[in-house]
């Protein structure tokens, strides 16, 4: 009996200094670029945690998340890198889950801070957004914006509601936030203004739930006119140049080129020297004249055949117009592609097939 209780008392001992620390992974750490120490990205209680805090786990940041600036270090690869560093993990007990990394720069800030300092200046000022993860509600906002306009973060700027500013500025170590922009509230030459919905999770709770509103510029490459243009000239007569303008997200589609399928662009409107070239100031030019003579093009077994027709009336390329055979009082439909030229609709080949063979011939 007493063999048993004391070989009892000794499981008991050896059992007791099975674990003789808890190593637990924070949720989130900042760290600077160089070695890290275990103790910069975990919680060590009991026995050694003094030395298991000072002992070098990784060269640098990277070895943990990467080449990023922020980024998640699972307990899967946390461990692994406790064992690499020679720590016993049969003797620890190690538990947590994620563990956010944020890598601070040279001066012991990280560069996002350096942003959303000066966009908590009560001024009109602009906020350029930075190529960084973000840590804050606002930061998280640009990034939203830079996505959905599909640009680089260094072509766009952002003017917040500084009435906003206690969502602006929190925090989002450790939480989930979602970013929905929605389509444009305002927009203008000279202003845009567009909502986003923003949410943050604590977990699986709504934290916070808000339509936030950014006045939204974008730096885009422009056809800009260097002289007047009158309305139904060409737009080549205004010696446009290309040039990167400020413009707010909202404004209408610029031309960045007068290259065109639909051949010569001519302008709809009058423009002044100075203009932008915008879509909306496209005309697109007549390619073919009622009852002007055309070249009608069939497609027939993989060969192109053509012959001529009359178009009884106007249209542009890509019109459907109404055309007649001269032997023919029967009219068809055929697509305009070209000056002077139409091209047959499929419902419409069978029948000409014949007649355009007939009469054009084969090239």
């Amino acid at each position: 009996m007493n063999k048993r209780i004391a070989i009892l008392l000794a499981g008991v001992c050896i059992g007791a200094n099975v674990h003789s620390a808890t190593i637990e992974l924070r949720s989130m750490a900042r760290l600077d670029q160089g070695e890290v120490t275990l103790g910069e990205v975990a919680h060590i209680a009991g026995d050694e945690s003094e030395d298991l805090a000072n002992t070098v786990i990784a060269d640098s940041p990277a070895d943990l998340i990467g080449s990023v600036r922020v980024g998640e270090l699972a307990q899967a690869t946390f461990r692994l890198q406790l064992e690499s560093a020679g720590i016993n993990l049969s003797r620890h007990a190690v538990s947590g889950g994620v563990c956010v990394i944020r890598v601070l720069g040279e001066s012991g800030s990280s560069d996002s801070e350096k942003v959303e300092t000066e966009a908590d200046k009560p001024t009109e000022s602009h906020v350029e957004a930075e190529d960084v993860a973000a840590s804050s509600v606002r930061e998280h906002i640009v990034g939203a914006l830079v996505r959905k306009l599909d640009i680089d973060t260094q072509s766009i700027r952002v003017r917040f509601d500084e009435r906003d500013a206690a969502v602006l500025n929190q925090s989002t170590w450790g939480l989930r936030v979602v970013c929905l922009v929605e389509s444009s509230a305002g927009s203008g030459i000279r202003g845009s203004r567009m909502m986003v919905r923003t949410r943050v999770y604590a977990g699986d709770r709504l934290a916070v739930e808000e339509r936030i509103a950014v006045h939204v510029e974008v730096h885009r490459e422009v056809l800009r006119l260097t002289r007047s243009v009158r309305r139904g000239e060409a737009f080549a007569s205004g010696s446009p140049e290309l040039v990167r303008l400020w413009e707010s997200a909202g404004a209408p589609g610029a031309l960045r080129t007068l290259k065109s399928d639909s051949g010569v662009l001519i302008a709809r409107r009058s423009l002044e020297a100075g203009e932008v070239i915008r879509e909306r100031d496209i005309e697109i030019p007549i390619a073919v004249k009622r009852n002007g003579l055309i070249t009608v093009v069939v497609m027939r077994g993989g060969i192109e055949l053509q012959t001529q027709a009359r178009a009884l009336e106007e249209g542009k390329i890509g019109d459907v117009i109404e055309c007649q055979l001269s032997r023919d009082r029967q009219p068809f439909l055929a697509e305009v592609v070209g000056i002077g030229r139409v091209a047959i609709i499929q419902e419409e080949q069978n029948e000409l097939a014949s007649a355009a063979g007939t009469e054009g011939g084969a090239e």
